[in-house]
């Protein structure tokens, strides 16, 4: 089967359940790979000491994801799913958070639609969908012990039968072939320990060169890039991994908005003024996520090799830290 992967943003349905003013958001990525489907749904923004629960929504049916959305006192929550993509998770339109009958947050993978209809009670006969972690396991018929044997012995008697004579091969005497493996086992397992040390050596030397590769002087001090002009920052091309040399920036290392940007665009931005770092998100600009970016902590979008900021348009959205 064909790999697949689909980003949905969540936004805040109704405001029952929203921790503060600044209201929840939500981000899910759903992934399809060799007959197995995987779901990652992150939110914030909720209030704690509620029971949440994740809904999978096809165009007109449901499935509910059998583990809870647990939200810590940060409003922060995760849940991770495998499941098999049939039935209606073969065809997901929508992921909602839900709390009894409300919808705290909703995400829609194309264009919206009356999902609602799908929390509507089933027949009788519904058949929940089986995650890959609860298939129930087929129960196989045992034979007596005596009886596989029999049947074993019969079926070899009735392939010698019909196979072709063979040529005796002469044996070697057991203790000289148990000698010979002796020597040669003791004989590999110096070569493996010699291997062993080696690649220790070498994963030191790996160890020492992250650590300083992490440093952010060592990084700030490759060639500076200037994507807004003189802006009295001065900005370096860095990968995921390496935004975590600064301590702030650690918790975005797993945000799916800044992982799609750094898969799309083959990099990230980071940014120093003096005491204050900066993170700038490659990505298509879309007027519609303004106000989740800026919950997010991405105050400002700013167009790459300058120009006007328009919608479809590549930009920057920038993070301050």
């Amino acid at each position: 089967m064909a790999y697949s992967r689909t980003f949905i943003t969540l936004k805040q349905g109704c405001s029952d359940y929203v921790k503060d003013v600044r209201g929840c958001v939500g981000r899910a990525i759903v992934e399809i790979r060799n007959g197995r489907g995987r779901l990652l749904l992150q939110a914030q923004g909720l209030k704690s000491d509620n029971d949440y629960r994740v809904c999978v929504l096809s165009k007109d049916d449901s499935v509910e994801v059998d583990r809870p959305l647990y939200v810590n006192n940060s409003g922060r929550g995760e849940v991770k799913w495998e499941f098999k993509p049939d039935g209606v998770l073969s065809d997901i339109r929508a992921l909602a958070v839900l709390v009894k009958d409300k919808a705290p947050l909703i995400g829609f993978v194309k264009d919206e639609y009356n999902w609602q209809q799908c929390l509507m009670a089933k027949p009788e006969n519904h058949k929940q969908p089986e995650t890959i972690m609860a298939i129930k396991p087929e129960i196989i018929e045992v034979k007596e012990p005596e009886k596989i044997v029999s049947a074993v012995v019969e079926d070899k008697v009735e392939n010698i039968e019909n196979e072709q004579p063979v040529t005796e091969i002469e044996e070697e005497p057991q203790n000289s072939i148990a000698e010979n493996a002796t020597e040669e086992i003791n004989q590999k397992d110096k070569e493996k320990i010699v291997q062993l040390v080696n690649e220790f050596s070498d994963s030191i030397d790996e160890i020492q060169a992250i650590t300083v590769s992490a440093n952010t002087d060592y990084i700030f001090s490759r060639n500076e890039v200037k994507p807004f002009g003189d802006d009295n920052i001065k900005w370096v091309k860095v990968n995921i991994r390496e935004i975590c040399a600064v301590k702030d920036l650690w918790k975005y290392c797993n945000n799916p908005f800044v992982i799609k940007g750094c898969r799309e665009y083959k990099h990230l931005l980071l940014g120093r003024d003096g005491k204050n770092y900066w993170m700038g998100v490659p990505c298509k600009y879309d007027p519609s996520y303004k106000l989740e970016a800026q919950i997010q902590g991405f105050k400002e979008c700013k167009p790459m090799n300058g120009g006007e900021l328009k919608a479809g348009e590549s930009c920057y959205c920038l993070l301050k830290c």
